[in-house]
């Protein structure tokens, strides 16, 4: 990269790394699911820790803060305001014991490297700790800012300079300043303050002087507004009419432009998932309050006890030891009949299980059914090989097996995308879908052998439940599963259903 560029690309990357080593979870292990859930959080709201450092060329004067800075390293360094209380600042009295919008010590995950108080501490006490702590995190961004200079560093300041305005009197160097004084070469440096001067403060409304406009932008904005054929007159006295009516014309466009019409119906695309498809075959209404209007719900231990057990079987396929904690969204999940059962090990079944000894042709595979105005999505937890030559899909559940007729959606759903997906390797003949249940002692597995009147039943299942979707169709279709739905409370038919108040 150009020198400007890379060191731009250096930055960034020893910020992001900065950010990574000091971020710590509020709750749970650190993770990496977590730490991007973090990075989107700050992304909403941007803080100085996400903001790009952009760095122009060598012969460029580059403006930055001290945090920004480092890493970096320049010839030459300027720091400039170097009065009393500005840099180092000096302690402003932010107590996390009387104001409420700063954390207490004790609730702060880094509260070993805080000062030892609380609100206990007398307040003088806790005056002074909090004030050395200040001055000691000023200090240390002092050494930053002054050993970025790889030459020369320059101090500077002014007597006249600082808040509050307007000053009754001089305002002195900082300790950085007079450090700096004593240790390097001495600059001119003005021992007489002078009188005060009228004004120590920019005016905002004075018009900035600007090359291209004599009076200044802030008149020439005051006489366009009284006459809008001004800023037209100055183009065609600078030459630039045709540049000024195609800057005007393609601002009205802009602005007076109406905005894209939403897509139509007849142009929208279903977009689901195996495990979409399982509950809205469950029922629309739970659907509905799932991926189309979410409503809040309930953690569920046991749910996340199931996709260990499959992030477990996966890491026993493909041969590896897990290293970090799984998604829930990773897994196609279908409900209730996928949690184990209390008390028993899903995954001990599964390694005494002939499915432990054999090794996968597919492993936790992506796949992807495409329809008409539809798609829907999922992931195959393994696909074996049998002894006639065939393949056995398999989709493991954690549970006892349950009467829930539901569930056929997703081995349905599998077998289409078996027959359709290009795996790179021929497809065999024969074709053979499976439940396996955990939740027992032994295995269970419940088995469809698939040909080509069951492979179009299916087909005309799945199409049946995108069609409702499609169309919008929520009501509730009641049944035991409504037991373990987290929005029974919410849920007038299905309360009926349970008799439940």
């Amino acid at each position: 990269m150009p020198r400007a560029a890379g060191l731009s690309a250096r930055l960034n990357l020893f910020r992001f790394l900065d950010l990574a080593e000091s971020w710590s979870p509020l709750e749970g292990r650190p993770s990496l699911n977590a730490f991007t859930t973090y990075l989107e959080l700050m992304a909403d709201n941007p803080r100085e820790e996400l903001d790009t450092a952009r760095l122009s060329d060598a012969d460029a004067v580059t403006l930055i803060t001290v945090h920004r800075a480092k890493g970096l390293e320049w010839d030459a360094v300027f720091i400039p305001a170097l009065y009393r209380d500005n840099f180092p600042s000096r302690y402003r009295g932010d107590d996390p014991y009387t104001s409420a919008d700063i954390l207490p010590f004790e609730f702060r995950l880094d509260r070993e490297s805080l000062p030892r108080i609380d609100a206990a501490t007398p307040k003088e006490e806790r005056k002074d700790a909090l004030r050395a702590r200040h001055l000691d995190s000023e200090w240390r961004l002092a050494y930053v800012a002054v050993t970025r200079a790889r030459r020369r560093l320059s101090l500077s300041g002014a007597w006249w300079y600082g808040h509050p305005l307007p000053l009754t009197r001089p305002t002195r160097p900082s300790e950085l300043f007079e450090l700096g004084a004593r240790l390097g070469p001495e600059g001119p440096r003005v021992e007489d303050p002078g009188p005060r001067p009228e004004r120590t403060a920019y005016r905002s409304h004075a018009s900035a002087p600007d090359p291209g406009l004599a009076d200044g932008w802030a008149e020439t904005l005051r006489l366009a507004l009284d006459d809008p054929e001004h800023p037209r007159r100055m183009a065609q006295e600078l030459g630039l009419v045709d540049a000024y009516d195609a800057a005007v014309a393609a601002n009205q466009e802009r602005l007076f432009s109406l905005p894209e019409p939403p897509p139509s119906h007849a142009d929208r695309v279903v977009m689901t998932s195996a495990t979409g498809l399982v509950t809205y075959a469950r029922c629309p209404r739970r659907y509905e309050w799932s991926f189309v209007d979410p409503l809040p719900r309930r953690s569920s231990e046991a749910a996340r006890r199931g996709t260990e057990i499959h992030r477990r079987i996966e890491l026993h396929n493909r041969g590896q030891m897990p290293l970090e904690d799984a998604d829930t969204a990773i897994y196609d999940l279908a409900g209730p009949a996928d949690e184990p059962t209390p008390g028993s090990d899903p995954f001990r079944t599964f390694q005494s299980s002939h499915y432990a000894e054999q090794t996968p042709v597919f492993t936790e595979v992506p796949f992807e059914i495409v329809r008409p105005r539809a798609r829907v999505r999922g992931r195959i937890d393994a696909v074996y090989a049998t002894d006639d030559g065939g393949w056995e899909v398999v989709d493991f559940k954690s549970g006892r097996e349950r009467p829930d007729g539901a569930n056929l959606v997703q081995l349905q759903t599998y077998a289409l995308a078996m027959t359709e997906a290009d795996f790179g390797v021929e497809h065999p003949a024969d074709l053979t879908v499976s439940f396996v249940y955990l939740g027992g002692e032994k295995t269970v597995t419940r088995s469809h052998p698939v040909d080509q009147e069951w492979l179009q039943r299916a087909d005309d299942s799945v199409m049946a439940l995108l069609s409702g979707i499609d169309a919008g169709r929520w009501d509730a279709t009641p049944s035991d599963a409504c037991r373990d739905c987290d929005f029974l409370r919410f849920c007038r038919p299905g309360r009926e259903f349970l008799e439940v108040p």
